[in-house]
This record gives structure tokens, C-alpha cells and sequence, in this order.
């Protein structure tokens, strides 16, 4: 935080390497001790992972895992309905779709979700801290969590995953890192489609996953249904590969950056004068 003249790149004299160096925000997940949860799905408590993180402006940050790698292959967190449901156009009835009686709260992050058109296939379901992906209009998809932990009256609440504070001692925008792009206050239509991730429910296909926040407990459908005991199973639980704030002259180059919770690079030099940052060859 507020150097100036700082270099990120890789050494090679006297070493001789093709390969740059990587930067990751994934661990092992393979050495957590997994028992059978029903089925092929399997669980394990991974509080040992997690990482305690604040970001470049000292603000802490939720720790969690947010992506899940067999091999380096990026494997989908559980979502209904499924990945490749169908298309994602406003009056389709291939993803889920909003009613018209949608709601935005008073504190403008927040709204009542008419889930009403497909209420029935969400009954009796536990949807509270469930991610819900809306479709505000045709150019603008906003990520909210669900605050209720089921249907009532064909609604749901939702609170936007950006709730940005203006600082305005610094005067600066704070939010939490990671989420989501926009400031969430866009209000939702009806007829548009939206979906929601990552409830243990809906994990109901190989090659899924799903974490829980509260039990820090995470849960995986592994491709061919085996236990994740021992496999190269890795889970993206640092946010950043590289961040800094109020810089000058950064130079980064020749690395890679790769399984990170949210941004692998960011950089916030803001208003600072004459301020500059290159990244080449990463």
C-alpha cells in the first residue's frame, strides 16, 4: 500500500524456464477428510482452508471457497436449474422466470423476488443464503443472496452481493471484494429469467459442488462419482493473486494468475497523480 517504484516479474537468470511463475489462491482440498453424503456426493469440513483476508483498503473480507478444480479443471457449483437448462431471453421458460409482483425494499439493495411462475418446483426447498442471479433487463444480471429460507406467498428476499459505502472522509467507494459488478440498485421486471446456486439440494449431477458458508462444509460430485480422498482437488479460497492501493509506477509482468475467489489482479491507484500500472505478458 502506497509504494511506488515496485516490479512484479519473473526471475530467470541464471535459471533457464519457459514457464512463468505461478500465482494461485487455491490449497489442496484432497487432504480433507471426506465421508459419503448420500449417493456419489461427498463431504468435508474445510474451515481449515479458509483464510483470514482484508482487502487493499483494510476492510476485512468474508472468507469462503467460491471455485473447485479436479485437476485444474474448473468443476460447476450446484445451481437449479442445471447448466444448459436452455436459453436466457426475457419470456423464456427455460430458466426460471420472475413474476410481475416484484418489490424493491427501502434500502434499494434489497427486494421481494416474485417466484410465483415456478413457486411450485421451489416448495419446501431451503433457499436462505441460496445465490440468485436475476436478469434486471436485457443487458444487466445482478447476483443477490436469498435472506429467507424458503418460499412464502410465491416471494423470496433477496439482498444485492454489492453494497458499496462511501467513505467520504477518503472519498473513495468501499465494497466488499469479489462480488459482483454494479451497484445492485436496478429494480427487477417481470418475465425475465434468473437462477440460484449453491444449496447442497442442488447438487444433483457429477462434476457439481456446493460450500455452506455457515457449516463451512463442502460438498462435491466428483466426475466418475469416487471419493475426492487423495485427488488433486484444489479450492480457490484467497481472493487476489496480487492487490495494492494508492500506487505509482507498478510494473507486472511474465506471471500467471489463476483459481482465485474474485479479481487475480487488482489494483486501485485511484485519484493518486501521475499514478501508473502496467501488466504485460500474464
Amino acid at each position: 500500500k502506497g509504494k511506488s517504484g515496485v516490479t512484479y516479474n519473473s526471475y530467470t537468470p541464471p535459471f533457464v524456464s519457459t514457464a512463468r511463475p505461478i500465482l494461485s489462491g487455491s490449497v489442496p482440498a484432497g487432504t480433507l477428510t471426506w465421508t459419503q453424503d448420500g449417493g456419489n456426493v461427498w463431504v468435508a469440513n474445510a474451515s481449515g482452508l479458509l483464510v483470514s483476508e482484508s482487502n487493499a483498503h483494510g476492510n476485512a473480507i468474508a472468507n469462503g471457497v467460491s471455485q473447485l478444480f479436479l485437476n485444474g479443471v474448473r468443476l460447476t457449483r450446484a445451481r437449479h436449474p442445471n447448466v444448459g437448462f436452455g436459453t436466457f431471453k426475457k419470456g423464456q421458460r427455460r430458466f426460471l422466470r420472475t413474476g410481475t409482483a416484484n418489490v424493491q425494499l427501502a434500502d434499494q439493495y434489497s427486494h421481494e423476488l416474485d417466484v410465483s411462475p415456478d413457486a411450485a418446483g421451489l416448495a419446501n426447498k431451503d433457499l436462505l443464503n441460496a445465490l440468485v442471479y436475476v436478469k434486471n433487463n436485457d443487458w444487466y444480471l445482478t447476483r443477490y443472496v436469498s435472506t429467507s429460507s424458503g418460499v412464502a406467498g410465491g416471494k423470496v428476499n433477496i439482498t444485492a452481493d454489492l453494497q458499496p459505502t462511501i467513505d467520504y472522509a477518503a472519498d473513495i467507494l468501499k465494497a466488499r471484494d469479489g462480488d459482483w459488478p454494479g451497484v445492485g440498485t436496478y429494480p427487477i421486471d417481470g418475465g425475465y429469467g434468473y437462477w440460484q446456486e449453491n444449496k447442497r439440494w442442488m447438487l444433483d449431477a457429477p462434476g457439481e459442488w456446493s460450500y455452506d458458508p455457515v457449516t463451512k462444509k463442502l460438498y462435491v460430485w466428483l466426475p466418475d462419482g469416487t471419493s475426492p480422498q487423495g485427488k488433486a482437488l484444489t479450492a480457490a479460497v484467497r481472493m487476489h493473486g496480487i492487490q495494492a492501493d494508492q500506487v505509482a509506477s507498478v510494473n507486472i509482468n511474465g506471471l500467471e494468475v489463476r483459481e482465485t475467489r474474485g479479481d487475480g489482479i487488482v489494483i486501485d491507484h485511484g485519484w493518486k497523480a501521475g499514478a501508473s500500472v502496467t501488466v504485460n505478458n500474464v
